[in-house]
């Protein structure tokens, strides 16, 4: 049995006994899916920290004896694939994680901040989601409609106060894209993320909002479905969980722009898609 070593962990991957199997495998991730149907990723040392997760000092995937389906227990702070794979994580260490709560006497001075960080992406970005401008056929050109409808929809659902409104705005989005993750769940992510960390907005609506992802989200693939269900838990990637935190702590424009930067790198266009939701949640406060 090949033995290698983790460098962190979040706290919730090794805070209770689970078993299950291997979902998926990728160059620089893979994927448990446990009995309890949660996901759970082992990444590679590079990979931004996140929710249920175990980092390892490897560089790729590919040089791991790793099979879809391959049984999966944690025992203690071990993590044992099948006969074939032990990862000790005795000496690794808890990964940071930043409580998200939106500070309403910082509203004025948010708002700004995210109308200058927007207003930059509408002029610098051309990305393949919400952000695209140049089009390389019309089926393109017809998806990223369906996702700014999408979007103006779920908007003026918070606007109206109209709870049919959100459940086409959510059924239009989810699922809708290309990629791991599409972007249409990316932005409901990022929207997820800001809805939840406000205390004083309707918690009603939001909480149907919450209602209807879940309900709904097997519109769209295992690992969405659990980015999703992070988000209304308010936790996502460290990139996008530092820039909330620091914009809700007032930081200046200079720290947010490092941190944007930061989350450009999440993905294709995941990083830019996440943050128009973010800032599409902050208009509406």
């Amino acid at each position: 049995m090949k033995k290698i070593q983790g460098v962190s962990y979040s706290n919730d991957f090794l805070e209770t006994t689970f078993s299950g199997t291997i979902h998926s495998v990728f160059e620089r991730t893979f994927n448990i899916e446990t009995e309890t149907n949660k996901l759970m990723t082992v990444a590679t040392h590079p990979i931004f920290d996140g929710p249920q997760m175990i980092k390892i000092n490897e560089t790729s995937m590919k040089y791991l004896p790793l099979e879809i389906g391959m049984a999966v227990s944690h025992v203690g702070k071990r993590l044992l694939i099948a006969d074939v794979l032990e990862i000790d994580c005795e000496e690794a260490k808890v990964m940071e994680e930043l409580p998200l709560v939106f500070s309403k006497e910082k509203a004025l001075e948010i708002k700004r901040h995210t109308t200058i960080i927007n207003n930059y992406l509408e002029i610098n970005l051309d990305t393949v989601g919400f952000y695209r401008k140049t089009f390389p056929n019309d089926v393109e050109e017809v998806m990223h409609r369906f996702l700014m409808n999408g979007k103006e929809t779920l908007e003026s659902a918070f606007e109206k106060d109209d709870s049919s409104l959100l459940e086409v705005g959510v059924s239009s989005l989810l699922g809708l894209g290309h990629g791991l993750t599409p972007s249409g769940d990316d932005f409901l992510t990022g929207f997820l993320l800001v809805l939840n960390s406000q205390t004083d907005t309707n918690r009603e609506f939001t909480g149907l909002l919450n209602q209807l992802v879940q309900e709904n989200c097997r519109k769209t693939n295992a690992v969405s479905q659990n980015q999703l269900k992070l988000a209304i838990d308010k936790r996502a990637l460290k990139p996008v969980q530092q820039f909330l935190y620091d914009l809700y702590r007032g930081s200046s424009m200079l720290t947010l722009n490092k941190r944007v930067e930061e989350i450009l790198r999440i993905g294709s266009s995941s990083g830019s898609d996440m943050l128009a939701g973010i800032l599409s949640a902050i208009r509406l406060y």
